[in-house]
């Protein structure tokens, strides 16, 4: 039951995180059109190549993540050229039946990481490990409590799982917000 609570406290963690972070002013932003000759997904990874060379002109660091909705991940996966091929590979085989099938780990070298904290449409594009910093109070907390009010009577336990922490994004310039024109 334990465990159960701290994934849970985790992915609330990371998606707290990951709306301080594209809440933050100061960020950079690109654009990118809908469809058109190359379609969504050509113009969505475009966009996220030139959020990367963004960073790189605009600071000291090097993008290191896309955090990116599963959505879009979606959109990218099944994204198909002229002839009716999948861009990223087939659903067993690369790219034109080349090698094997390999989930998206990278966009342009960069890891991505799916988040339903992101919208739709609008990746974000980070330095995060030089460029936001998270400061954490202690570790997470969980108590267990079986004798609150009437909770032997039904056979309930209560669990409080809780931590503090407070994200800082450093360098604003470190971080661009990939969204439609």
């Amino acid at each position: 039951m334990t465990y159960d609570l701290c994934i849970k406290l985790i992915a609330k963690e990371n998606t707290q995180v990951i709306s301080a972070v594209a809440g933050t002013s100061g960020i950079q932003s690109v654009t990118y059109t809908s469809g058109g000759n190359t379609g969504d997904a050509a113009n969505l990874v475009e966009a996220i190549l030139l959020a990367k060379s963004k960073i790189a002109e605009a600071t000291d660091y090097e993008a290191d993540c896309v955090i990116i909705n599963p959505a879009d991940v979606f959109t990218l996966m099944t994204s198909k050229d002229i002839n009716g091929q999948y861009l990223g590979g087939g659903y067993f085989t690369g790219a034109y039946g080349n090698g094997e099938y390999v989930a998206p780990a990278t966009i342009w070298g960069l890891p991505v990481f799916e988040s339903s904290a992101v919208t739709a449409g609008q990746p974000l594009v980070a330095a995060g490990k030089l460029g936001i910093k998270v400061y954490r109070k202690g570790d997470i907390n969980v108590k267990i409590f079986d004798q609150n009010e009437d909770d032997a009577l039904y056979n309930i336990v209560t669990v409080l799982g809780e931590e503090r922490l407070l994200v800082a994004v450093k360098e604003p310039k470190a971080v661009v917000k990939v969204s439609k024109a």
